[in-house]
């Protein structure tokens, strides 16, 4: 519920699984692990840029990455 403003909601006959990490959690991956999943193209396959809220301090705002798969 604290990001839930990234999600719109899902009706009970869809599943859909989030991932929600700080963008230099993203950056620490190996760039042909980001390439491999930015190239992913399906339509129930998403790669977001996202603001957040800082889990740190909820006043700054933090870049992030919404990572969605939805079926």
């Amino acid at each position: 519920k604290v990001y839930g403003y990234l999600m719109p909601e899902v009706t009970p006959s869809n599943f859909r699984l989030a991932t929600l990490m700080l963008e230099s959690k993203y950056q620490s991956f190996p760039l042909e692990d980001r390439t491999k999943l930015e190239s992913i193209d399906k339509p129930s396959f998403k790669i977001q840029q996202v603001g957040i809220k800082s889990p740190d301090n909820p006043v700054k705002r933090v870049a992030a990455r919404l990572i969605t798969y939805q079926i």
